[in-house]
């Protein structure tokens, strides 16, 4: 008979989301994995599956929450700007954007590119709704008048993106908290033309 799990699936998800943060899939080999888990080889595999599978179910983690934490601002009372600066500034203070902890998803971007179709379709998942509503958002926005009219809904929601992608790599670049307050005050201010 099989011993029942000792241990929290889902907090063993959060360390390979951190362990594959600080140092991508191809570095992390599996005893760093065991050891960073705090289980043993059979109880990895048997929850897990193999080394890609954990990946992609802490990269699907981890995209899903950097998702929820923008969707929790952007649908929130706030409209407009306000929401855009919400989200902004809440993705910009997450822990782990911190003194260069890493990014999960800038990893995965670095290393596989587009070339993954499971990595790519975990991306779209929790990005395509995400990219629709900062649509609205935009379009909120310039129809209250806080962008700039010649800014359309598209370009800047792909601005949004470019901005995120600055912060997580400024972040696993080292920056501070308030380094990384400042580029995304920056961003807000390019946005409104301000």
């Amino acid at each position: 008979m099989a011993r029942p799990k000792s241990f929290d699936k889902t907090e063993a998800l959060q360390r390979a989301v951190q362990i594959f943060g600080e140092q991508g899939y191809a570095a992390t080999s599996p005893d760093a994995l065991m050891a960073t888990l705090s289980i043993g080889r059979q109880s990895m595999y048997d929850t897990f599956g193999n080394k890609r599978s954990l990946f992609l179910t802490a990269l699907d983690l981890y995209v899903g929450q950097s998702a929820a934490i923008l969707l929790e601002h952007l649908l929130g009372p706030r409209r407009g700007l306000d929401a855009i600066k919400g989200a902004i500034t809440a993705f910009a203070n997450r822990d782990d954007m911190a003194f260069g902890k890493g990014c999960m998803a800038m990893n995965a971007i670095g290393e596989f590119g587009s070339s993954d179709p499971d990595i790519m379709a975990i991306f779209h998942r929790h990005g395509d709704p995400l990219r629709a509503v900062l649509r609205d958002v935009f379009e909120d926005a310039i129809a209250l008048g806080q962008l700039r009219k010649n800014m359309h809904p598209d370009e800047a929601t792909d601005y949004f993106d470019a901005v995120l992608i600055g912060i997580r790599a400024a972040a696993k670049m080292g920056k501070s908290q308030a380094e990384l307050q400042s580029i995304a005050s920056i961003a807000i201010g390019n946005l409104s033309g301000c």
